[in-house]
């Protein structure tokens, strides 16, 4: 038995097409609605108030600067990110008879993208990952926090705060391990000795969560970035079964502790 530790798990979604179903009957075209999907629809402008523009406001408040267009691509020319891709979302203010007008009006949230301040010292740049990058000032610096899943997209964001914040200084990042899933030995065996009772951690004094424990929201390692580098692990290194991930744990560990200047 081989115990799973995660920093993060990455969701797979599978598709096929239906049989008998050709390739090119699909296609970004709108399409009407069926009779059915449309009274659906339009039940919700029933049960919802519309003209509620609470969330609507809170969405834009503190919003600094935005691009008028956000297309972050790789150096061979592929699209990481785009916002531009949900500009029909922008531009058509009522939902189509063939979405959920309470998704449609929260996608227009979602799609509102740029640099805001949350209140004092505490400032944003959203919408250009899957997850908000948050920066705070401190009396050394700014420490930013979550530093979003592509470096494409960190640089993007770091440069729209640095246009109209300055060129701050960053004395804080918070790491996190690659996505990938560590197994070690639970069992006794010949080549690895067990580990029957990996210790769960907890960060205290500025530390913080890169790994976590597949069976629960227990901490598997905690990192610190203050006047050192440390990065502390709950389970012995020399425990993970596979030689490739060892080496791969390693390199993250190295990188974590002694970051590119």
């Amino acid at each position: 038995m081989k115990r799973i530790i995660a920093a993060a798990v990455s969701a797979l979604l599978a598709c096929s097409f239906a049989p008998g179903l050709a390739e090119d009957a699909l296609n970004a075209e709108k399409k009407p609605a069926t009779t059915i999907t449309e009274g659906l629809n339009a039940a919700v402008y029933q049960q919802l108030d519309f003209s509620d523009e609470q969330e609507t406001e809170f969405a834009r408040r503190g919003l600094i600067a935005t691009p008028e267009s956000l297309i972050i691509k790789a150096e061979n020319g592929m699209t990481i990110w785009s916002q531009d891709a949900y500009d029909f979302v922008r531009e058509d203010d009522d939902a189509p008879s063939s979405a959920n007008p309470s998704l449609w009006r929260n996608t227009q949230h979602n799609a509102l993208y740029g640099l805001f301040k949350v209140t004092d010292d505490i400032y944003q740049v959203r919408g250009y990952d899957i997850s908000n990058i948050t920066f705070v000032r401190s009396q050394h610096g700014w420490i930013i926090m979550d530093c979003a899943s592509s470096r494409y997209t960190a640089a993007e964001a770091l440069k729209l705060f640095r246009e109209h914040m300055g060129e701050a200084r960053i004395v804080a990042s918070p790491a996190r391990m690659d996505r990938e899933r560590f197994y070690f030995n639970t069992e006794p065996c010949r080549d690895f000795y067990p580990v029957e009772a990996p210790d769960a951690l907890r960060p205290v004094g500025g530390g913080f969560t890169v790994m976590r424990y597949d069976d629960g929201d227990q901490t598997a390692a905690v990192g610190y970035t203050g006047d050192y580098r440390s990065l502390a692990m709950g389970f012995p290194f020399e425990a993970i079964v596979d030689e490739g991930q060892r080496d791969r744990l390693m390199q993250q560990i190295m990188n974590f502790l002694e970051p590119r200047k």
